[in-house]
């Protein structure tokens, strides 16, 4: 009787399954890469492998826990704990970024993130008599790029300014923009958005990461915005 298999240890037929099907995936795909690799198919393995790692993710996870809980029965320890921190282990494992970069968003929406107006068009005309009557309004304005920093040319006065701020650990990132009197180098309007997830070719595999746009007041910044941009416009 003692040398008979202890049952209760034995992994379940669906883990079973799942791992004997994981297994298969990998042996095709290692002979995928092996034969197709200079056939410019690269595009090709990388949908299977989003596909490997979505399977792994929602059908792996029971089979590690349910090992890790095996093992703790196994040698005298605590089941829950242990499954408990497999659980939070392999969760940490593909989303550790998930729940610090949540945090940060919602701390700089909350601090940084909205729009300030300095001067409305009308207050800067009241202030410049004449001067608004001599710009040259732009159908399309003029733009040019340095580094992470973008501005567009309105007229000989004002300049709209966007500026790019990211984390350098966490996918949050900070945009910046102003319109500026390139003349005495004031700000008369500024807005801040904060942005978070992975884009491009990390969207896909980090898809859950990030939270939803910051641009509070969007609206009266828009509308300022187009404000100074159309001066000079419609004058004879």
């Amino acid at each position: 009787m003692d040398n008979l298999p202890d049952k209760t240890s034995r992994m379940p037929l669906p883990l079973r399954w799942i791992l004997g099907f994981t297994i298969f995936c990998a042996i095709i795909m290692a002979l995928f890469i092996f034969f197709f690799r200079g056939a410019g198919l690269a595009y090709i393995f990388y949908e299977i492998l989003l596909l490997m790692g979505l399977f792994w993710v929602v059908c792996m996870y029971p089979f590690l826990i349910w090992a890790a809980v095996d093992f703790a029965k196994r040698t005298g320890r605590s089941g829950k704990r242990w499954g408990f921190g497999a659980a939070i282990g392999l969760y940490l494992l593909v989303f550790w970024d998930q729940i610090p970069t949540y945090v940060l968003h919602k701390y700089y929406c909350a601090t940084e993130a909205g729009v300030w107006v300095y001067k409305t068009p009308e207050q800067w005309k009241a202030e410049n008599p004449g001067v608004a009557e001599t710009l040259t309004w732009k159908d399309l304005s003029d733009n040019y790029r340095d580094g992470k920093k973008i501005w567009y040319v309105f007229n000989e006065r004002f300049h709209w300014i966007i500026m790019e701020k990211s984390n350098p650990i966490f996918p949050v990132r900070r945009r910046i923009e102003t319109v500026e009197d390139v003349k005495t180098g004031e700000i008369v309007l500024k807005k801040v958005v904060v942005n978070s997830g992975y884009p491009g070719e990390m969207h896909p595999r980090k898809v859950f990461i990030g939270c939803e746009r910051c641009d509070p007041d969007w609206k009266i910044f828009s509308k300022y915005l187009s404000e100074f941009q159309e001066l000079g416009r419609n004058v004879k």
